[in-house]
């Protein structure tokens, strides 16, 4: 299953320091994204663990740009910025 590679490669603990770049960060949000999206509703426990995943991808994301001095305004302007990231680099 992709979300383990996924969670392999999100850090633990501090959610405030991680050694990945921008565009890995927002590639594997948006594929938390769109799997969270395609998961069968029936199927409770993986829609929260994938939901986890997501929400703490989405932190590191945010925090990442703030670090590198991009500018967000709010949840939904960073998601918007993970997928135009990963559709200019794919």
């Amino acid at each position: 299953m992709r979300t383990s590679a996924c969670a392999r490669s999100i850090p633990a603990g501090d959610s405030r320091r991680c050694s990945l770049t921008l565009p890995e960060l927002a590639s594997i949000y948006t594929d938390l994204v769109l799997l969270d999206s395609s998961d069968p509703e029936h199927e409770h426990v993986a829609n929260d663990e994938v939901g986890v995943l997501r929400s703490k991808c989405h932190q590191l994301f945010m925090n990442r740009l703030q670090e590198d001095g991009v500018e967000c305004l709010d949840r939904c302007d960073a998601a918007r910025k993970a997928f135009e990231l990963v559709h200019r680099s794919g």
